[in-house]
């Protein structure tokens, strides 16, 4: 099995950057996605030339910093120091919203682009870029960056756990739209790395590539670190291969 590494949240600060970094530099890590509005964005911008071993994607965010557009639109998004916060429960996306969103889509992919960043693949801050209100805003931008991956909807559970008929269905028919409107490469599945090693899997998979998500120096996922520099390949009944995700076809 062929298995993308990638770490979330690069950019986000210091600490994440470092901790990315050294793993990949460990080779433990193979991809990231990089915020283009982070406190630590700059700092990494100016580290990834030294990785050209590993794939670096677009993490689209309108959940959390300073926007890059300061389109009026944007406020319903803003908290009260004219950050972005995290999408209240039921929180509709107008065709305004909508616009201005991609907008600063545009922004993010744009700043990346101008200083250098070879953008291998898209996929967002909160997953948000999964919503369906944004699966046409999501493949304007594919088709206008000419961006073919994308990461999908995880659809690997855990041993012991299972997701009800009804989030299989909708998990299966948005991943296939997400491949074939506007023809892009994903991985056949994704998951956790925990959720990814925990997953009950027989000896032969059907699965012919995943990608593990991880969120390395994120104080939210303290354990990740030390799981990535485990010998967690040794936990899985098949051998693997660590790839990026420019090697995703």
């Amino acid at each position: 099995m062929q298995v993308i590494v990638n770490a979330d949240d690069l950019g986000m600060s210091r600490e994440v950057n470092e901790a990315i970094f050294d793993l990949m530099a460990r080779g433990r890590v193979t991809s990231a996605s990089l915020l283009a509005n982070a406190p630590a964005t700059e700092e990494a911008i100016r580290t990834i030339s030294k990785f050209p071993q590993c794939s670096f994607g677009a993490h689209l965010n309108i959940t959390e910093y300073e926007p890059l557009c300061r389109a009026a639109d944007l406020l319903g998004l803003l908290d009260g120091e004219g950050k972005l916060r995290p999408l209240p429960p039921g929180f509709r996306l107008t065709p305004t919203t909508l616009r201005a969103i991609h907008l600063e889509f545009n922004g993010q992919i744009q700043k990346l682009l101008l200083n250098g960043v070879r953008i291998s693949h898209l996929d967002s801050h909160m997953h948000v870029h999964l919503r369906l209100a944004l699966f046409p805003l999501i493949k304007i931008l594919q088709r206008t960056y000419d961006i073919r991956r994308i990461r999908t909807r995880h659809n690997l559970v855990a041993a012991g756990q299972h997701l009800g008929w009804q989030q299989r269905a909708n998990t299966h028919v948005y991943n296939w739209a997400m491949r074939h409107v506007y023809n892009s490469v994903t991985a056949d599945s994704g998951a956790e790395l925990a959720t990814f090693i925990a997953a009950e899997w027989e000896p032969h998979p059907r699965f012919r590539t995943v990608e593990a998500l991880a969120h390395p120096g994120n104080p939210y996922y303290p354990g990740d670190i030390a799981l990535l520099r485990s010998p967690w390949e040794e936990a899985l009944p098949f051998p693997v291969r660590l790839i990026n995700y420019h090697q995703l076809s």
